[in-house]
């Protein structure tokens, strides 16, 4: 039986401690130090988002990019409260239909079918399909720029005369507004008709259809009395 002396077991021990150590280090997974370094990182990831943001067009949208960004500048705060000051009264009414249909996801047809109803003058197909590849985000928060022009509009009406409705539509305002300028005075309404709802044709008002059918009546008791009292003045 042989005995191994305790200083060379001493040995021994150490150089297996440091053969094992040389080893594991040269089998460590260097996974977890290529995982802190992804090529995916955190911070590639924000900048995608900031770009998305910074971005006023839908992605995938084949639109003139210039006329995008003169059609979102028109529906700024400060660009429509221009135009209504110089005037461009029709227009902002034109405005407000097109950018609340695009943002609806209704087509140019339904948005030039209001707007001539009420006066307007009709969208170019450039001019809406410009208007629809805005974000909806960002365009639902422009649609509220017209609730700010009509509180600028009413803060300069005296009273409560000729306010517009939080609801209403700025063209149906100005449609209704002409026909009490300075060249044709104040006169009665003559809308008469309204646009059913069952086919959107025009039909006659029930109102104004009671006072032509009071005016028929009334024509044909004064005809009829007549033919007995021919010396009435016809």
């Amino acid at each position: 039986m042989f005995i191994i002396p305790s200083s060379a077991l001493e040995q021994f021990t150490v150089l297996r401690r440091s053969t094992r150590t040389s080893v594991d280090m040269e089998i460590e997974p260097s996974n977890s130090r290529k995982w802190k370094h992804s090529p995916i990182s955190e911070d590639n990831s924000t900048s995608l988002d900031d770009d998305d943001e910074e971005t006023e067009t839908e992605s995938g949208a084949d639109v003139n990019e210039d006329l995008t960004k003169a059609m979102s500048k028109q529906l700024d705060k400060g660009e429509l409260k221009k135009l209504w000051t110089d005037g461009e009264y029709k227009r902002v009414g034109c405005l407000e239909i097109a950018a609340k249909e695009a943002h609806a996801g209704n087509d140019l047809p339904a948005a030039n079918s209001k707007i001539t109803m009420l006066g307007g003058t009709a969208i170019s197909i450039a001019e809406f399909e410009a208007i629809k590849s805005i974000k909806k985000s960002i365009l639902g928060r422009k649609i509220k720029n017209f609730a700010d022009l009509k509180e600028h509009i009413n803060s300069g009406l005296p009273g409560d005369l000729f306010h517009i409705g939080k609801n209403q539509l700025v063209l149906e305002y100005v449609n209704h507004g002409l026909r009490y300028t300075k060249t044709s005075g104040e006169c009665l309404s003559q809308e008469i008709h309204f646009i059913s709802k069952h086919n959107n044709q025009k039909e006659l008002r029930l109102d104004c259809a009671h006072m032509i059918w009071h005016i028929i009546i009334e024509i044909f008791e004064l005809l009829r009395v007549s033919a007995f009292w021919p010396s009435i003045e016809r």
